[in-house]
């Protein structure tokens, strides 16, 4: 959402002051609330703008419109919620490889490596250790974190099966 604020501030930088100072400003979040998911509340801070020139401004997120207090499932709604910056995504790479192989992983990271690929801030999967020490060979200043499905379902699994 606050990549959306940055946007709707960008399309009124032109708007100004009598004095010249920015006619449309950030103003703070309405009051925190929480949005239901499927595995839980999430919650969510909304920003406000204000226009210091007459004309009315209004924030409206896409990712949460006004009015929503639950999802129609989690899988639709945390992605939306923690996308990168411009919201891409893009597909890296497909090899065949040993499952369960280091070596295979190791070989995949160096080919992106080779093709330019800087060093990414995180690296989540499934928990896999083959993945993970391929990773730290390869890129080892890459924060490593666990998926966070694949973590949730362990210790639903140990809670509801011992």
């Amino acid at each position: 959402m606050e990549a959306e604020l940055l946007e709707l501030l960008a399309e009124h930088v032109e708007r100004r002051t009598e004095d010249g100072k920015a006619g449309v400003v950030s103003n703070g979040h309405l009051p925190a609330r929480k949005l239901q998911t499927g595995l839980g509340p999430v919650t969510v801070k909304i920003p406000k703008v204000r226009a210091k020139t007459g004309e009315p401004v209004t924030f409206r997120s896409a990712l949460v419109p006004p009015y929503v207090r639950k999802t129609k499932s989690l899988e639709t709604a945390l992605p939306w919620l923690y996308l990168n910056e411009r919201g891409e995504k893009h597909f890296l790479a497909i090899e065949d490889g040993v499952r369960e192989s280091t070596q295979s992983w190791r070989e995949v990271l160096l080919k992106l490596k080779s093709r330019g690929l800087t060093p990414p801030k995180l690296a989540i999967g499934d928990g896999a250790m083959v993945f993970r020490a391929a990773l730290e060979e390869v890129y080892p200043e890459t924060r490593q974190q666990r998926c966070w499905m694949h973590k949730t379902m362990n210790v639903l699994h140990i809670l509801f099966i011992g």
